[in-house]
């Protein structure tokens, strides 16, 4: 019989969970932490012995206190952590224990935070399998998005301004600036951060037109975080090869529905926040 596995050290757990948190805050993923304290005529030992026994290569095992355990679970809601702990019941009643559950949406600063939350929500009474819920961290902050609107015409580029406000998505805070001029835009630090980013491009602009805006975007190191739509009224084939070749990820010919663009501009938005 192969030797039992034992629970990871807290530092390794504090070290393992900081790349959990840049995966919730980058790709907002979701993890569950779950505390598992004995009671009853249950010892720790054999609480510890049965958890490690079973234990899933996927999930973190650690102590959390002098009598309760820790498991993370990696991408898993707390619905997921409930359903682990019934499966817990289920297999083994033999076993009685008492548990809370924290559901991870946003970086949590310090991981000693989510401990004692923890610990706090453990239940007081002497319940055998009870179990309470915190839903302290389980609020997913919104994700920046930017949009840029780079458009000579003040009415068109009003009717895009009126068009993109009128997109909510719940998880996503759309932050819009509008320009005249493609120098304009590419004098302004607005594009400069690390922001994901959709830019509306007319071909035809003062200065410097579309396509050399394209090309200067695309020259960046970072060019994937943007997502470039640009509007011509040159619908032959020859002009819309010329713009993928450049770069854009959308061609669209004006005229075109404001409705429908909207909604492109949507999905776009629901896909990155979705990455």
């Amino acid at each position: 019989m192969g030797e039992l596995p034992k629970l990871i050290s807290e530092s390794e757990v504090k070290r393992i969970f900081q790349f959990f948190q840049n995966q919730i805050d980058r790709q907002a993923i979701v993890v569950s932490v779950i505390a598992l304290r004995p009671v009853g005529e249950t010892p720790f030992e054999k609480l510890q012995q049965i958890l490690l026994e079973t234990a899933r290569s996927s999930n973190l095992y650690f102590l959390l206190s002098k009598d309760v355990i820790g498991i993370v679970l990696y991408e898993a809601t707390q619905k997921d952590a409930q359903f682990y702990l019934k499966r817990l019941e289920r297999d083994f009643p033999q076993l009685t224990w008492q548990a809370s559950i924290c559901e991870l949406r946003q970086k949590v600063a310090d991981f000693q935070f989510i401990k004692e939350e923890l610990i706090e929500q453990l239940p007081t009474t002497t319940t055998i399998f009870e179990k309470n819920i915190s839903t302290r961290f389980s609020q997913r902050k919104k994700m920046k998005k930017k949009v840029s609107i780079v458009e000579a015409n003040d009415v068109a580029r009003h009717l895009l301004e009126n068009a993109i406000h009128t997109i909510k998505l719940p998880n996503v805070e759309i932050a819009l600036q509008t320009f005249s001029d493609g120098e304009a835009f590419l004098a302004s630090d607005w594009y400069q951060s690390e922001h994901e980013h959709i830019v509306l491009l007319n071909a035809k602009l003062p200065r410097k037109n579309g396509l050399q805006v394209v090309s200067e975007l695309r020259d960046l190191p970072n060019d994937r975080k943007f997502s470039i739509f640009l509007m011509s009224r040159l619908p032959a084939a020859e002009d819309q090869i010329s713009a993928y070749e450049h770069g854009v990820d959308a061609y669209i010919i004006r005229p075109f529905n404001l409705g429908v663009l909207s909604a492109q501009v949507k999905q776009k938005l629901m896909k990155r926040a979705h990455k």
